[in-house]
């Protein structure tokens, strides 16, 4: 949701993000930041999207990740085999 506030128009339209409240429930234990995005969908910005329609357009893409309790996807692409490739560290914290 910080992204939405503070990011540059020219970033903020190649930004997408997945909102999986099951997801969340299994891989992070909690699923409100998911519901919140939906519940949000129709005020926010566009990238609010279903991974498997974007997966199919984009088989190869950048996933920022903050390393959080709540960032559950680099989890979820693992477990379901797909190839993450770290590209780059901040302070400590992976990008991948």
């Amino acid at each position: 949701m910080e992204f939405w506030h503070y990011a540059p128009p020219a970033l903020l339209q190649r930004t997408v993000t997945f909102p999986n409240p099951d997801g969340a429930a299994t891989y992070a234990g909690d699923d409100t930041i998911d519901k919140l995005v939906l519940a949000l969908r129709r005020y926010a910005p566009a990238g609010i999207q279903d991974f498997s329609s974007f997966e199919a357009a984009h088989p190869t893409f950048l996933l920022y990740s903050n390393s959080s309790r709540t960032d559950w996807w680099p989890a979820k692409l693992a477990h379901d085999g797909k190839q993450l490739k770290l590209l780059s560290l901040r302070d400590g914290l992976p990008f991948t």
